[in-house]
């Protein structure tokens, strides 16, 4: 007999977990939640708060390419002008920033 699959735990629960977690584990537990949430309703949160703990951290290349992707699939987000000015980077159309591959995908 099959055994039942583990419960998943909801999206709120692990951006709870994501708002305290220190920035060195942040894109790591960012990059789980979206692979089970990738278009969850706080996925603009997650992907801000991953250029946050990337600039902490003060991995600037990989902020900036964050910030760009931010900004390309969140353009209208509360969050958007905040990484803007924190990056200095502006909307792009769709498409213009590459996006990661698939097993680094954190947006």
């Amino acid at each position: 007999m099959p055994s039942p699959a583990a419960p998943v735990e909801s999206e709120e629960s692990m951006m709870s977990r994501l708002r305290a977690s220190d920035p060195a584990g942040l894109p790591r537990l960012a990059r789980e939640i979206s692979h089970q949430y990738p278009n969850g309703r706080f996925a603009d949160e997650r992907d801000s708060r991953v250029v946050d703990a990337l600039l902490v951290q003060e991995h600037l290349q990989e902020a900036h390419y964050r910030a760009q992707l931010f900004v390309q699939h969140h353009p209208d987000s509360p969050y958007a002008r905040h990484v803007m000015n924190l990056m200095g980077v502006h909307p792009r159309p769709p498409g213009v920033v590459p996006e990661p591959p698939d097993d680094d995908n954190e947006n």
